[in-house]
This record gives structure tokens, sequence and C-alpha cells, in this order.
């Protein structure tokens, strides 16, 4: 990803914490960034295979609905090559992110936590984003979601 030449060219002020997840959610909510994320998920969702929780069926293989079942109870290796690429996605956008904002990984890191635990903060998406690019059972919940839509 590109980084705007206005961010290498200037001077940029360090900002609190608050500010900066605020910042990283404008980034993320931006309409390429929202598409990019949008097709990723919606292509990558439809080639993952939902187990366990995710679709109801109970880790021993029988559904809750008494029904049929997913035939395998585990995630296949292509589920994790599927939540890599999206990591390596939202990685590639974070270095973007930060340099724009003369921020480093710990600063956003710092920020999230206080943001997520302390603050309680499920509003803003860009921590979803995060966490599903850092968490395997997280991302496969969120892509779910965008399978369901």
């Amino acid at each position: 990803m590109d980084v705007p030449a206005s961010a290498t060219n200037s001077v940029v002020e360090p900002c609190s914490g608050e500010d900066l997840v605020r910042k990283l959610e404008e980034f993320f909510m931006s309409p390429e960034l929202m598409v990019k994320i949008g097709d990723f998920m919606h292509e990558s969702a439809a080639k993952l295979c939902f187990v366990g929780e995710h679709t109801g069926v109970s880790e021993n293989g029988v559904s809750a609905s008494g029904g049929d079942t997913d035939e395998e109870t585990e995630h296949p290796l292509e589920n994790y090559a599927i939540f890599s690429r999206y990591g390596s996605m939202i990685e590639q956008m974070v270095e973007a992110f930060l340099s724009e904002q003369g921020a480093d990984a710990n600063d956003l890191y710092e920020a999230c936590v206080i943001e997520k635990m302390d603050k309680g903060n499920n509003w803003c998406v860009c921590l979803d984003y995060l966490l599903a690019s850092l968490d395997y059972e997280y991302f496969l919940q969120i892509a779910y979601d965008f399978y369901k839509l």
C-alpha cells in the first residue's frame, strides 16, 4: 500500500492514545480500505470451512439441531492460509497508517489495549480488524459474520 507523499514530507505531531485510535478508525473507515477488506472477506468466506461454534456444530460433530453435521471437526489448513493472507493485508494497512501518523507499533498497541480492555470500547471496527488479524478464532467469527451477510 502506498503512503501518501504528504505523510512523508511533513512533520507529524504525536497524538494521544485515544486520538491515535480515533484516527485509526477513520483510516479503516475510508472507502478504499472498507472495499478492500469487504472484498477480501466476501471472497474468502466462501472458501472457509466453518466448524464448531461458528456453525452450531459441536466439537464432537453433533449438530445442535440434530440434523446433518459438518464432515470435518477440525479446521482445514486452507483456513489458516486465508487467515495469514488477511493478517498480511491488515499489517500493510497498519504500517501505512503508522507511517502517516509518525507513531510506532508499541504506541498503537498500548492505545488499542486501553481502548478495548480498560474502556470497553466496542464501537471501533478497527479494533475488530486488528484482533481478527492476530487471533485465528476471532478472524473466523468475523469471516462467518461476512459469510452470513
